[in-house]
């Protein structure tokens, strides 16, 4: 829009100009300013492009504003760094970007600088420029409100300048403006939120005066639907599958206090669905009852009563080798009586007729016994016990073929035999992380054992032991050559310097050390080993940029610090506006 100027304007300006650089020895009440400048246009730094070491010697233009020949800026503005237009000039509108309004009738004066690592150069004074009217710059009492499910009404205040219209109106269906859907200085915003009948929270906005009033509403609550409601179960145990019906996104668990009832499915859900309740076999004569809560709502199960039942074995003990083996008996009752059959020790297993109504059988497996004592276990069968006495093993002992094994460093295996009788079981561990036992974990009379050893990265020797049937088996593994990794390997600082540190990775015991380094960077000194990391500081640099290479642990770290010298300033800084010029 300033390419458009007409000749007599620009004229104008360069008499307006003009009449600012003598403001320097005459006053300045006779000059002409731009009335409503918006734009400030200049010619780039000469180093607008320039690079030095990867690095731009100007990074950004920076604006500051002088009020009635003031030496000190009442604004400084950060105008980024733009790109000149076609024809070399760069324009920026400011106005955007200013953090008060300017005063009316004020007479003001502008800079620009090019700013880069190295400071700041300035521009001579612009033309003299002003503004007719201060920005409306309106603001909210609030960014934001929430209301609940059920539905609200409220309001925000909007603040704003005598004479500066706005408007308002609402992006979500469900907000209504109610009031104050436009206005002229100050005024208040009413608006009503409709009830939200979904169980999702949802967000809506309103636009006031060109800014956002966001409104948050809570979700519906859930509500849930049971049936059936209860349910009546024999003696003899049984299922349950009531269901609930609910909104797709409402979670919902089923549990109970009862003892006798199971949730075996369903006890934590979203949405609508079922839950299978089961119950238990009720062995008295009395019935019972007992409750699910599920969701919100409750279901209750009414069991019968069991009739009173007597239950006879055909053999009530037996006994056991150490080595294991089954047991077995019968179960005599009438056709309605039911009952399980539950061991009271780990090592009796019940393999079948864990349960059963009237005439049954019962078969129990006995693991195998490592100890050298005997031992007693029990099977309760209905209202009856049925006893198994085991006998002790025979005293084990162990020889292994091999004690040990010498591994290098880039890792391997190690095997051994282990001797001892066919009924003496056996397992194998190791102590360190770093022997994993790959095969012969455990096993029973004659085996073999097979370790694998990791690669080891430390520069010190290290042994570690696998005991198997009780036997140490040491494994004992060279060191590793020492190599070091260095980061970073290069650094760039700016001109103010900076400090940081610089890391070593390598093996323990491993020695390594810093040299070459110029007198403008320091570091923590000496020699070190293993892992570790150094400090360094670089000074400040008021000449070029430099560079420095520096040995670290048979490494080349590049130290490159960015020019202290300042970028050359912009010139011809002019101020253009749309309200012509006034003398």
């Amino acid at each position: 829009m300033f390419r458009t100027w007409k000749t007599c304007v620009r004229r104008a300006w360069l008499a307006a100009a003009l009449m600012v650089v003598m403001a320097f020895t005459a006053a300045t009440a006779s000059a002409q300013a731009v009335v409503d400048a918006t734009t400030a246009e200049f010619d780039p730094s000469v180093d607008h492009a320039a690079v030095v070491n990867g690095v731009a010697v100007v990074t950004s233009y920076s604006l500051q504003i002088f009020a009635n020949g003031s030496t000190t800026p009442s604004q400084t503005l950060d105008l980024g760094k733009p790109a000149p237009g076609t024809d070399g000039l760069i324009r920026v509108v400011f106005t955007t970007l200013l953090t008060s309004p300017l005063v009316a009738g004020v007479n003001y004066q502008a800079s620009v600088g090019a700013v880069g690592p190295g400071g700041a150069s300035y521009s001579t004074l612009s033309n003299a420029f002003t503004v007719s009217a201060v920005a409306c710059a309106p603001a909210l009492s609030a960014s934001s409100a929430s209301v609940n499910s059920s539905g609200a009404t409220g309001s925000v205040g909007v603040s704003a300048a005598a004479g500066c219209t706005w408007t308002a109106s609402s992006t979500a269906s469900w907000l209504t403006l109610t009031s104050g859907t436009s206005g002229n200085g100050s005024g208040t915003v009413g608006y009503s939120a409709a009830a939200n009948t979904s169980t999702s929270a949802r967000t809506g906005t309103l636009t006031i005066a060109g800014l956002t009033f966001t409104v948050t509403q809570n979700a519906a609550p859930c509500t849930y639907a049971l049936s059936p409601t209860s349910a009546s179960l024999a003696a003899g145990g049984g299922t349950a599958n009531p269901t609930v019906t609910t909104s797709s996104n409402c979670t919902w668990s089923a549990s109970t206090a009862a003892s006798w009832l199971t949730v075996t499915s369903g006890a934590n859900r979203t949405g609508t669905g079922s839950v299978s309740i089961s119950a238990a076999a009720n062995t008295a004569t009395s019935s019972r009852t007992g409750t699910v809560s599920i969701g919100d709502d409750v279901f209750t199960i009414t069991q019968g009563g069991a009739t009173a039942c007597s239950y006879t074995l055909s053999s009530a003990s037996a006994s056991i080798a150490a080595a294991g083996g089954t047991a077995a008996t019968t179960v005599s009752s009438t056709s309605t009586c039911a009952w399980t059959a539950t061991s009271n020790a780990a090592w009796i297993v019940v393999s079948s007729g864990a349960s059963g109504s009237g005439n049954g059988s019962v078969t129990m497996t006995v693991a195998n016994n490592t100890a050298t004592t005997q031992r007693t276990g029990t099977v309760t069968i209905g209202d009856d016990v049925f006893t198994v006495t085991q006998s002790g093993a025979a005293a084990c002992s162990y020889t292994l073929s091999s004690s040990s094994a010498s591994i290098a460093a880039a890792g391997g295996t190690a095997t051994t035999a282990v001797s001892s009788a066919s009924s003496c079981a056996w397992s194998s561990s190791s102590n360190v992380s770093w022997v994993v036992v790959a095969s012969g974990a455990s096993g029973s009379g004659n085996g073999s054992v097979s370790m694998t050893v990791a690669a080891n990265t430390a520069a010190t020797q290290r042994t570690g032991t696998v005991t198997i049937g009780g036997k140490a088996f040491t494994v004992t593994q060279s060191a590793a050559p020492c190599s070091y990794t260095v980061t970073p390997a290069t650094i760039t600082t700016g001109a103010t310097g900076a400090s940081g540190s610089v890391s070593v990775t390598t093996g323990n015991g491993c020695a390594w050390a810093a040299s070459g380094m110029p007198n403008w960077i320091s570091i923590s000194t000496g020699t070190r080993a293993g892992t570790g990391a150094f400090s360094y500081t670089v000074s400040a640099n008021n000449g070029g940029s430099r560079i420095a290479t520096v040995n670290v642990a048979g490494s080349s770290v590049i130290f490159t610090q960015q020019s202290g010298l300042p970028p050359q300033a912009p010139g011809n800084v002019r101020v253009l506006g749309t309200g012509g010029l006034q003398p």
